[in-house]
């Protein structure tokens, strides 16, 4: 049983992750993740006129907090290169592999061997919208298209800093609901004090996530009430 998390700057983090290569159960894991990932590719949850929230990152971000950034990289490599093979919105464009390695590895890095909070999720989220969203994207599609894009990109830096408070919260809500089962299978392992009492940080959570949404959501879906 682990004692404390580790970090990546220690041997045994990157000990740990090269051992998940060798374990049949996360590579199995892994491969539903991919398989999940591609599934979820284009989905997209509506927020508000020309403004919507792709949920790809949850899977990815589920996968790397279970299996580690080494099986993270790959499960990243091989989502990409099997979601253009059977959806192809395009030309495929190496980069933007290495682009969905980067972020898989990005939320490895913050949630592999280490307890589930919100500075987390805030941290890992607010990264891969920076690093990945609103630096290389551009960057990419500048040397795909073989001109500046950095105006045309303008919208994009604007929705991911728009979005990123209702992406936390979820990214957050989804892993601290999934620890339970995952635990309880062994596939991931809760360091000492992590499990505090977080009831109501996560009820908090909840209502400021509908509060959030109601703004622009407009009428209920369904009847449905905000809990």
């Amino acid at each position: 049983m682990m004692k404390r998390s580790l970090t990546p700057f220690t041997r045994d983090y990157w000990k740990h992750a090269a051992n998940e290569l060798k374990d049949t159960r996360m590579l199995v894991f892994a491969a539903l993740i991919v398989a999940l990932r591609v599934a979820v590719k284009s989905m997209r949850i509506p927020i508000a006129q020309d403004l919507h929230i792709m949920i790809e990152f949850l899977p990815t971000a589920l996968g790397s907090m279970v299996y580690g950034p080494i099986v993270a990289l790959l499960s990243g490599a091989v989502s990409d290169v099997v979601g253009v093979l059977l959806f192809p919105a395009g030309p495929y464009f190496p980069p933007f592999t290495l682009l969905a390695m980067l972020s898989s590895l990005l939320f490895a890095l913050f949630f592999y061997r280490a307890p589930v909070t919100l500075v987390r999720s805030i941290l890992s989220k607010a990264s891969v919208n920076l690093l990945c969203n609103i630096i290389l994207t551009p960057i990419i599609l500048s040397w795909m298209r073989g001109r500046a894009a950095f105006v045309m990109e303008i919208p994009r830096i604007i929705k991911n800093i728009i979005l990123l408070p209702i992406e936390v919260i979820a990214l957050y809500m989804v892993l601290r609901a999934m620890w339970p089962p995952l635990r309880r299978h062994r596939f991931v392992s809760l360091p000492e004090g992590a499990d505090g009492s977080l009831g109501r940080v996560e009820t908090f959570l909840r209502k400021m996530l509908a509060s959030l949404l109601t703004p622009f959501g407009g009428k209920k879906a369904g009847g449905g009430d905000a809990a």
